[in-house]
């Protein structure tokens, strides 16, 4: 009975031991538009499908700690579906680029040169030796010309902070917005 007790008290203890101590809390965030210079050249865009790995459609932020190994960080999370983020925020680079009325949504009508922007990424993640990579292929279309490109480029990112992993994000699509328009010029 002894025996049964004292086992009956360390499970009771492990359990409220779990229950009271306090973890770290969960962080939210959102990603916000770069800040980019206007561009002298009239180039109306409309943004189409945007692709993102797997892995990355989830609600948690995910690096890579090795070529075939992802971190997913339980304390650190989206406020929005990261695909949608990433449409946002590139719709909100391209308009303070372009001007508001450069940049269709869905429901306008098309315009004969108007580009179509459908963005498969291939990689949009930090990693374990302090770069965010990104890759892409970039499909542009247009009532009158087709083009398929790829982009591709780093930009510093410490491993391990949250807030500087939005800050590479936030970088990052603010560069492919330029690398895309000298694209389509």
């Amino acid at each position: 009975m002894n025996r049964f007790l004292f086992l009956s008290l360390a499970v009771l203890m492990l359990l409220s031991y779990g229950c009271f101590s306090s973890s770290s809390p969960t962080r939210t965030f959102v990603l916000s538009k770069a800040v980019l210079a206007e561009s002298e050249e009239p180039v109306q865009i409309r943004i189409g499908r945007i692709v993102l790995p797997d892995y990355l459609k989830r609600w948690e932020m995910v690096t890579l700690v090795k070529e075939r190994e992802v971190r997913i960080n339980d304390f650190a999370q989206w406020g929005e579906l990261l695909e949608d983020g990433v449409r946002r925020t590139l719709t909100e680079n391209f308009r303070q680029v372009l001007g508001a009325e450069q940049v269709l949504n869905a429901s306008q009508l098309n315009e004969e040169d108007c580009w179509r922007l459908d963005y498969d990424f291939h990689s949009l993640t930090g990693n374990a030796k302090g770069a965010f990579v990104v890759e892409v292929l970039c499909q542009a279309r247009s009532a009158k010309e087709k083009k398929l490109f790829s982009i591709a480029f780093e930009v510093p990112c410490p491993p391990g902070k949250p807030e500087k992993l939005v800050e590479a994000h936030e970088e990052a699509l603010g560069r492919l917005v330029l690398e895309t328009l000298s694209q389509l010029q």
